[in-house]
């Protein structure tokens, strides 16, 4: 047990918190950056700045979406558990938190979902604990997830990329603008965002529904 994990433990009582006792040497992860000690009852991750611990359900369902490999849903840890909402747990992580509460289980909050429910006071505001993962019932051209006091839905992950591609502009931009590019062009929206990602679209216009002037779908940087 040296140096950061070491760190890690104490700030969680050493053998008698809930991590335990260690049950492996330090590993290094499959990226090749990363290293992870497992324990008795939790496993402790490291990169590059500092070690933290995961456990329980919160853990089950972060390896049910990729761990911390470079294409999981929400890559490594940056907090250990943090309990919230009097019974709730949440771990932060550096593309979203996992929430868990008792009668809803673990389940992630990302993108601009995360976003909307953030604005509505996380799990002690409008909607409470999410009690279902993100889904999408159009092909990610919008995603929805259910929680306690209701259901919100946000652009999908291709109109959320455009955005990042193009600084300045939301999500629900992006997929505005391709649903008026796939009106005219009588095709689909996620068509039409593909597109936009691969650098198809250059020569696509639609009319501006205020001014009717012809105007391009805002180009992926």
């Amino acid at each position: 047990m040296v140096n950061h994990f070491f760190a890690a433990w104490a700030r969680k009582g050493y053998e008698g918190g809930y991590i335990g006792y260690p049950t492996t040497d330090q590993i290094v992860n499959p990226d090749g950056i990363g290293r992870r000690q497992h324990f008795t009852g939790a496993v402790i991750y490291w990169k590059l700045n500092e070690a933290y611990s995961i456990g329980g359900a919160i853990r089950d369902k972060w390896d049910t979406v990729g761990s911390e490999r470079n294409d999981s849903l929400l890559g490594y840890p940056i907090s250990d558990e943090i309990v919230v909402a009097g019974r709730g747990r949440l771990s932060r992580f550096g593309r979203g938190p996992p929430y868990w509460s008792p009668p809803s289980g673990a389940h992630p909050v990302t993108g601009p979902i995360l976003d909307k429910w953030t604005a509505a006071g996380y799990e002690t505001g409008t909607y409470g604990f999410p009690t279902g993962d993100q889904t999408s019932t159009d092909g990610n051209v919008t995603v929805e997830q259910q929680f306690q006091r209701g259901k919100i839905t946000a652009p999908g992950p291709y109109a959320t990329e455009m955005a990042f591609l193009n600084p300045g502009t939301t999500p629900e931009e992006m997929l505005a603008h391709a649903q008026r590019v796939a009106a005219e062009r009588s095709a689909s929206v996620i068509d039409v965002l593909q597109d936009a990602l691969a650098g198809n679209h250059e020569e696509v216009s639609v009319s501006d529904p205020v001014t009717g002037s012809p105007t391009e779908l805002p180009s992926a940087r």
